[in-house]
Parts: C-alpha cells; sequence; structure tokens
C-alpha cells in the first residue's frame, strides 16, 4: 500500500465513518505513530488488507464464528 493509497483510505474514513486521520489508530488497532509511518513510508500487505475490510464494512471474525 503505497503512502498515496494509505492517505486515500484516511480520507474514505473521515467521509464515511467520520474519523479523523488522528484518531485512525483507535478504530484500527494499531499504534499512534503507525498512521504517521504509512502517511509518509506506506504500509504493508496485512494493513492493505485490514483497510480493504474496513472499507468494505467488515466486523472482525470472531473464534466462536469459525467453521471447520
Amino acid at each position: 500500500m503505497t503512502p498515496e493509497d494509505f492517505s486515500a483510505f484516511a480520507d474514505y474514513c473521515k467521509e464515511h465513518y467520520g474519523w479523523p486521520q488522528y484518531e485512525l489508530y483507535k478504530h484500527c488497532g494499531w499504534s499512534k505513530n503507525m498512521t504517521t509511518k504509512y502517511m509518509r513510508e506506506g504500509a504493508p500487505l496485512a494493513v492493505a488488507l485490514a483497510c480493504a475490510a474496513i472499507a468494505a464494512g467488515l466486523k472482525p471474525w470472531p473464534e466462536t464464528e469459525v467453521k471447520r
């Protein structure tokens, strides 16, 4: 995920969820400084997938609902 992609995700969250950029970490489960890092350097694949899930409206996958 490029820095531009992450910035677009931050903008999406602000527009659709009302989450300002400085509060993304609270909703996304990473540390406060990681938002700044991702804005400057881009984000790894796992973060990009999490961002896609958030944008798609998916909720965390609880272990109790895992079908085996």
